[in-house]
Order: C-alpha cells, then sequence, then structure tokens
C-alpha cells in the first residue's frame, strides 16, 4: 500500500472516535428535545419552574425590568442567576418558551464533549473515553433533570467541565473564563467553585486556583449583601420568612454555618438516614461507585452535597431534580480520574467494563420514562405522534389559548401559565385573587384587576372554584370558552375589578366558612378577610376537632379565645380545664356553672 494511503487510513481511524462523539451528542440532543418539547406540548410543564424563567428571560430579551408576576419576585431578588442576561438574545431568534428546552438539551448534551477530552488526556486514549461520555449521556440524573421544565443550573453543567479541562490543560484564560459562568449560573455554585480553586491549588496551579477560591468568596458575598437586597429588600430569604431550607440548624447562614460544627449530634442525624443513603446509591451507582477511587476529585462537590443532605426540603434529597446539577460534572470527572488511576490497563479494562454494565443498568432502573431502554416502543410511539395535540383536552386548551390576545393580562391554572408567559402580566392562579406562592411572604398584593382567566376546573380545590363561581355569578367576567372542564373568562366591564372585588370577597367569606368548618380544615379560615366570620371559623373548627392550640394560635382577641376555650370545654365536659384554660372571670364562673353537676 502507498505510504500516502497509509496516511490517510491512520488519519480516518484517529478520526473515527470524534465522529462517534459528535454522533452519540447529535443523538442525545435530538432525543432530549423532542422529549422535552413533548412534555410541555402535553402541558406537563408548569408555571413552577419553567413559567417563571421564561418570562423573565422574556422580559430581559425586551429591555423590560424583570419583575416575574408568576412568582411575585424579580428575577434577581429570587436567584444570583445573572446567566439569565446571556441567554436573553435567544428570544431575539425564537420568540417561543421551547427555544430554552432546546438550549437546557443542547448545554447538556455538550457537556460529552469536555468529558471526552478530560477522559483523552488522563487515558491517552482516543476510544477508551467514549465510554465516560457515553456513560454521563445515559446518566439518570442528568435526564431526568432535563426533563423537568427548564433551570439555569443545568447550563453551569459543561460551564464546570470546561473548567476543569482548562484547569488541567493549563489554559488560564478560557479556565477563567468558564469558572466566571459557572459563578453567575446560581449563587450556591459558588461553594462548588471555592472546592474547585482549592482542587486547583493542589493539583495543577497555586495561583490560578487562589484566585478562584477568593474570586468564589467574594462573589458570594456580593450576592448576599449587595445584589440580593437590590433586588428583594429581604435579601436571601430561604433562611427565614417560612421558607426555612436549614430549620434544624438555624435561620440565618451565621447559625447554620455555627451549629455545623456546635450540634454534631444533629447533624450526623441530618445526614445519616435511608432518604440520604437512597440519593447516593441513585448519584452513585450508575457509575458503578467508581468516582470515590477519587476521592479528592469527588470532593469539590462536598459542600453542595452536604448542604442537599442537611437540608429540611426533600427535593434537594432526590436525585432526579436540579439541585444536583451541580454534582453531577464533579461525579463524572472524579470517575475519570479515578479509572485513570489505576495502574494496569487490565484493572483500567475492568473498570470501564463496570462503568458500561452500571451505564446500561442505571438507564433500565433509573431513567425517566421516556429515554429508558425499557420503554423504546413507547418512544417510538412518542416520536410518530411528536407535535399533534391528542384529541379531547390538549385540543381544547390550545383553542382557549388561541382566544387570548397577545398583550392581555392573565391568570391561569399552573399547565396553562408556560404557554402565556411571552407577556408583561400573567399570574398562576389563584394569584392574583389570593396570595400564593406569591413573593417571600405574600407581600406587595397584585392587582386584581386581569382580562382573562384561564382555568383548568378539574383538578381545583372547592375555595378556588368559588372564585370563579363567584366571578361569574357576579357578572364580572363572561364564558368566552368552555369544553372539557376548561374554562376561558374574560373580563366584562371597562373599570378595574380592584374597585369590584369587595363584592366577590364579601361572598365569599360565609362560603370559605362553611367549607372550612365542614372539611374541619383551618387554613381555608385564613383567607377570609373578615374579622369577625374569620374569628369565628377558626373557632368552630376548634370545637369540631376539639383544637386548644388552634384557639391559641388563631384567634388574637382574648374574649373571643376565652369563648373558644368555653365551647371545646363544655363539648368535652372537663370542669378541671376551666381555670386551666379561660382568663375571664365570668366566662370562668359560667363554665363552671354549666358543667357543675346538678345537687
Amino acid at each position: 500500500m502507498e505510504p500516502s494511503l497509509v496516511k490517510a487510513k491512520i488519519q480516518g481511524s484517529e478520526k473515527t472516535p470524534y465522529a462517534i462523539l459528535f454522533f452519540m451528542t447529535l443523538l442525545y440532543f435530538t432525543a432530549f428535545t423532542v422529549f422535552s418539547i413533548n412534555r410541555h406540548n402535553r402541558f406537563g410543564t408548569s408555571g413552577f419552574d419553567l413559567g417563571i424563567f421564561d418570562q423573565a428571560i422574556w422580559l430581559l430579551s425586551r429591555g423590560e425590568p424583570a419583575f416575574v408576576t408568576v412568582r411575585g419576585l424579580h428575577i434577581f431578588g429570587d436567584h444570583a442567576s445573572y446567566i439569565h442576561l446571556f441567554t436573553a438574545p435567544l428570544f431575539w431568534l425564537w420568540d417561543d418558551v421551547r427555544a430554552l428546552l432546546v438550549l437546557q438539551s443542547f448545554a447538556i448534551a455538550s457537556g460529552a464533549v469536555p468529558i471526552y477530552l478530560i477522559a483523552r488526556d488522563r487515558m491517552n486514549s482516543r476510544w477508551s473515553p467514549l465510554v465516560f461520555s457515553a456513560a454521563y449521556l445515559m446518566y439518570p440524573s442528568l435526564q431526568h433533570i432535563n426533563l423537568w421544565q427548564y433551570h439555569p443550573e443545568t447550563l453551569g453543567v459543561p460551564f464546570l467541565l470546561w473548567a476543569f479541562y482548562f484547569a488541567a490543560a493549563g489554559r488560564a484564560k478560557p479556565y477563567y473564563l468558564f469558572v466566571a459562568l459557572t459563578l453567575i449560573t446560581k449563587e450556591e455554585f459558588a461553594l462548588t467553585v471555592f472546592l474547585l480553586g482549592l482542587f486547583v491549588a493542589v493539583k495543577y496551579d497555586r495561583r490560578m486556583g487562589a484566585v478562584t477560591s477568593i474570586a468564589a468568596v467574594l462573589w458570594l458575598l456580593t450576592v448576599f449583601k449587595i445584589l440580593l437586597p437590590y433586588f428583594n429588600p429581604m435579601g436571601y430569604f430561604r433562611f427565614s420568612q417560612g421558607q426555612v431550607v436549614f430549620g434544624k440548624l438555624g435561620r440565618t447562614p451565621a447559625e447554620v454555618v455555627a451549629n455545623v460544627f456546635l450540634r454534631p449530634k444533629t447533624v450526623f442525624h441530618a445526614l445519616v438516614n435511608s432518604v440520604n443513603a437512597t440519593y447516593l446509591f441513585n448519584l452513585l451507582a450508575p457509575v458503578g461507585f467508581l468516582a470515590a477511587l477519587s476521592p479528592l476529585t469527588l470532593g469539590v462537590a462536598s459542600l453542595v452535597l452536604f448542604t442537599n443532605m442537611i437540608s429540611d426540603f426533600i427535593y434537594m434529597h432526590l436525585f432526579n431534580h436540579h439541585y444536583t446539577a451541580i454534582i453531577i460534572p464533579v461525579i463524572f470527572v472524579a470517575t475519570v480520574y479515578g479509572v485513570s488511576n489505576l495502574k494496569t490497563r487490565r484493572l483500567r479494562h475492568a473498570a470501564l467494563a463496570l462503568l458500561i454494565g452500571s451505564t446500561i443498568l442505571g438507564n433500565i432502573y433509573l431513567a425517566p420514562f421516556d429515554a429508558s431502554l425499557k420503554n423504546y416502543r413507547h418512544t417510538i410511539r412518542l416520536v410518530k405522534n411528536f407535535g399533534n395535540p391528542n384529541p379531547g383536552y390538549e385540543e381544547a386548551a390550545y383553542q382557549a389559548i388561541s382566544l387570548i390576545p397577545e398583550d392581555a393580562s392573565v391568570s391561569a391554572t399552573p399547565f396553562f401559565v408556560p404557554h402565556l408567559t411571552h407577556r408583561k402580566i400573567i399570574y398562576e392562579y389563584p394569584n392574583p385573587f389570593e396570595q400564593a406562592n406569591w413573593g417571600v411572604a405574600d407581600e406587595n398584593p397584585p392587582s386584581k384587576d386581569v382580562e382573562y382567566l384561564l382555568i383548568n376546573m378539574e383538578p381545583l380545590p372547592e375555595e378556588h372554584r368559588q372564585i370563579v363561581r363567584s366571578l361569574l355569578e357576579l357578572g364580572l367576567f363572561e364564558t368566552v370558552y368552555e369544553k372539557n372542564e376548561i374554562l376561558l373568562l374574560k373580563k366584562s366591564f371597562n373599570s378595574s375589578l380592584d374597585e369590584k372585588y369587595p363584592l366577590v370577597q364579601a361572598r365569599l367569606d360565609p362560603l370559605r366558612h362553611d367549607l372550612a368548618v365542614s372539611k374541619n380544615d383551618y387554613t381555608i379560615c385564613d383567607d377570609i378577610k373578615s374579622t369577625e366570620i374569620r374569628g369565628n371559623c377558626f373557632r368552630e373548627v376548634a370545637v369540631k376537632t376539639e383544637d386548644y392550640n388552634l384557639c391559641a394560635v388563631k384567634i388574637k382577641s382574648q374574649q373571643a379565645r376565652d369563648q373558644c376555650y368555653l365551647d371545646i370545654i363544655i363539648a368535652t365536659g372537663d370542669l378541671n380545664l376551666c381555670t386551666l384554660r379561660i382568663e375571664s372571670d365570668v366566662l370562668k364562673k359560667r363554665c363552671q356553672e354549666t358543667l357543675r353537676p346538678a345537687p
């Protein structure tokens, strides 16, 4: 064979792994774009969280203040995800929420490239790194995150992987670029970047690592002390205001950090339990636990992993939610480093075989339904029916959505919201009529003057159905479309609804009272505006449930509280409680006289 032909053949064989990598990445991107858009098209996404990010990014793309009416917060008062500023131009090209789903699939798929390059350099091979990239693309946690709404955290996955690659390559400028992009993806990513700096300082370049860790600390301080308070006066509110995620350890960052060291027993019990054991298993089993072979590398994820495991918020303990996103790239880099550290070729080949087997089993047993190998028939049907709404509910929903003007203000039930968020005012029902998941603590209630309501009546609790019925029965809204439990209502007068809403509230208060008492559910009483009716509601529920604490906590007036105690005591017949519970001498005497046995 001629030398030129031999050389061409060698060059072709050298390019083949890259072609396979490209094909795997393209296949993942195509498949998960189809899967995620299909879920959205079938109304499988909701206001929380896709609607929040979509409205925010759309507003930023229009140069508008990014106050998200789906959430009741400015987007940068919720999280320091300044990466939104760089994703906003996407809507200049394609003004559709699906653009974010495509972006998310692309970002995750692209992570296979730096993993391949890291493995190529560590393994000194072009073929074996394909195993790591394939394992990454089939990793169950990553696939679940890809299909669960849209979250900016997914963009941090390839950013961090590229940072690892350029750190190992000693290329400071692109390394710093991807470190910066990782930091602005979400505030808690600074914890991982801080440890990345320590890792780089120990492993590669002391100066580069020190700069990284210092930058992470300074960024976190800037976020907590300046940026979040600027957009939200309550600052980082997840330690307080009813949204506590570390309640066992404190209600401020300082308290939590201090109690980690001062209350080791509490920390131990928070960490060592079956929920966390399952969490760790689901993260590490799909890579055959090979990440543990490089504990120094795996330690880069330790702070985020630790905060997830001690949290009171159950979703932070689940492998299939976005709170795990920044841990995933560390697991794969640790897996590459761990396998490459094995001293013999035989051990490396055995580790790669273990990784292949674990990847396949992980996909079969842990992957999302659409992407699991065992459900390939479903996937084929999904692709064949892609883009065609199912008759009935889906067709009715799209018909109703088509009747809403693009600039109209709307309140919609959760699964309709992401289909309507390219507008300035879109609420997730029952907002704006009643605050639910609004702001930090339902502060600054919004105007009730919306033009359209798009409601799926079937899953609504009765108290929220009452609002819809009252608006219709009072003639404030009229029905524009109704089919398959889907209602589209339009405001039927020209003045502000805020002026007329007291009529609705006056109608709702006695209805809520009766509903709360019939269901023995005091939480419904909270929505009653009339002080008198609300107090009576709490008292009657307390008497029916014989709950003295409800009297004490919910009823503010001492006289009304004593009356609540009296009613329960009379119902239970416990004479001793007359003096133990009631403070008013008059009611105390009446209580004793009522219950004292006749002579």
